[in-house]
């Protein structure tokens, strides 16, 4: 497994931190997990292609999430690759459902092209299987769509987390795993409920014990303090490290 980071930010824009969005190189496939606001541009800064895509994942249905998904659609439309391309699949909660269907109604104009078929699957089993990986599916405390994904490869494991408070069903879906890419968009002085700070992480790493965990989704407090990653990591022995953008991993 490869991941991309596309973007590491959160919805506050910041100069060098586009919204959530990460590529991740698995079986025979690139898939997507989440496409907030900016991720186009940062396929371009990555030297990276949109139609190099066969699945996205969407973690839950907030903006900064998923803003650029009928922009996604309007580029493949209209950018008229000359070779042979793949049906492009959305996943997500199945109350994206819904609101699927009337984005798609509402641009069809712009999107839709027989050609560049794309099609909506909801995540309403706990397990999928896939051309040479697997996908386990936990739900997680942020909203009622919010969903933590787990990837298994060649016995390599990879959860991220989406937006998530610290929960027993976290813990559980992280216990053990080879990397762990989560969310630190609050602090310790300021908790945000729905999220994860500095103390709820150490919580985490220490009941799950992950070989190695990613931070990302970084708020403005969190980026500002150059510290905030050496704190976290002080009391622990598993590495600890905050994302950038166009960041790549090996997993």
């Amino acid at each position: 497994m490869k991941l991309t980071v596309l973007g590491s930010g959160n919805f506050i824009p910041r100069k060098n931190r586009s919204n959530p969005c990460y590529l991740l190189d698995i079986g025979i496939e690139t898939i997507m997990l989440d496409c907030g606001s900016g991720s186009l541009h940062q396929f371009a800064r990555a030297d990276r292609s949109l139609w190099e895509l066969r699945r996205i994942f969407f973690s839950h249905l907030h903006l900064d999430h998923i803003a650029d998904f009928i922009p996604l659609l309007f580029t493949r439309k209209y950018l008229q690759p000359n070779f042979p391309i793949q049906n492009l699949i959305f996943y997500a909660h199945p109350n994206f459902n819904s609101f699927y269907h009337e984005l798609i109604e509402l641009f069809s104009k712009w999107v839709v092209d027989e050609r560049y078929s794309f099609e909506f699957q909801s995540l309403d089993t706990d397990c999928m299987k896939f051309n040479g990986y697997s996908m386990e599916i936990f739900q997680t405390a942020h909203t009622p769509e919010s969903l933590i994904l787990k990837f298994t490869e060649n016995g390599k494991t990879f959860v991220y987390t989406g937006d998530t408070d610290l929960t027993e069903t976290l813990i559980t879906s992280c216990r053990n795993v080879d990397c762990v890419l989560t969310e630190l968009s609050s602090t310790d002085n300021e908790p945000s409920e729905g999220h994860l700070c500095p103390s709820k992480i150490v919580d985490l790493v220490r009941q799950a014990q992950p070989k190695r965990v990613l931070l990302t989704h970084i708020s403005p407090q969190n980026d500002d303090n150059s510290n905030v990653a050496n704190e976290i990591q002080s009391t622990l022995s598993i590495p600890i490290q905050i994302v950038n953008d166009l960041d790549l991993f090996e997993i």
